[in-house]
């Protein structure tokens, strides 16, 4: 208004003229600004809100590892020697992490192996959890890396290692290549695998990969996609939270490494039935 009245009292009603729609196009484009932030700032509590109505306290931790590592629910990662972002099972672009092994990496086993990584501090809230959920989307594509060789485990996508003190959480395939190897999971040491599962994973194929665990019942059971892949027993984890919970690989004495891509790891301290597993694999959201 202002600018309107300083217009009629100058002869040179052309410029101001222009000096007016210069002032309404700055105030359209703060306008659309300020809209702008609203709209991804509003997007921070829609989905908080969308999972609070979903989900129950029983998820201890979240990582959608769209692009980084951030935690939705728990304590953020931290990107070790450069994973990066990459298309998840859907195409959406940063919708998942790659990791990778070393090129200098020795083909078999070698405590100088190394490779990306994401680590988180405290162990992810799995350390002395006497039952649980695990599960995420993983893909392995081309050979993996080969781990302790004792575990016989190799492209292990996570784990917790103290040297010297415990191996637990060590989910991987069965031998180098994806096409034959099968899902091993090691949650308590790093010998043999507690189970091997059944179905090759197959080479750069997407997969939901979950397992279940309760110390109390001894019962265990790994899914592959939605539908069993074996049944071992149980006990509970260990309780130290001095090793970090590693996402794409088995660091420290395991020096295993995946070539992977990973996105959306939860972790839950009840055990999930099956549908439960299917339904977080269909909605991408913690079941009710």
């Amino acid at each position: 208004m202002l600018l309107r009245l300083l217009c009629r009292a100058v002869p040179n009603r052309i410029g101001c003229g222009a000096r007016l729609l210069r002032s309404r196009v700055g105030i359209l484009e703060e306008v659309h600004m300020r809209q702008d932030k609203l709209i991804r700032w509003a997007a921070i509590p829609l989905v908080m809100i969308l999972y609070a109505s979903t989900a129950k306290a029983d998820l201890i931790a979240w990582y959608p590892l769209h692009g980084d590592a951030t935690a939705m629910v728990g304590v953020d990662g931290d990107l070790i020697n450069g994973p990066t972002p990459a298309p998840d099972e859907k195409g959406n672009p940063n919708g998942a992490l790659n990791f990778q092994t070393d090129p200098n990496d020795s083909f078999s086993f070698s405590p100088s192996n190394t490779g990306s990584y994401v680590s988180v501090q405290g162990g992810g809230g799995l350390p002395g959890l006497p039952r649980g959920t695990i599960a995420l989307w993983v893909n392995w594509s081309g050979l993996q890396g080969q781990a302790y060789t004792a575990s016989k485990t190799y492209g292990p996508v996570l784990a917790r290692q103290s040297n010297g003190k415990y191996s637990n959480n060590i989910l991987g395939i069965s031998d180098f290549d994806p096409n034959v190897g099968t899902l091993t999971w090691a949650p308590y040491n790093a010998g043999a695998p507690a189970l091997v599962g059944g179905t090759p994973v197959g080479d750069n194929v997407w997969h939901f990969v979950a397992v279940t665990f309760d110390g109390t019942t001894g019962n265990q059971n790994l899914y592959l996609d939605g539908s069993l892949d074996g049944s071992p027993s149980a006990v509970t984890l260990n309780p130290d939270t001095s090793a970090p919970l590693t996402i794409g690989a088995w660091i420290g004495d395991g020096a295993g490494y995946s070539n992977s891509t990973i996105h959306d790891l939860y972790i839950f301290d009840t055990v999930l039935t099956q549908d439960q597993i299917n339904t977080l694999k269909m909605t991408g959201m913690p079941p009710p």
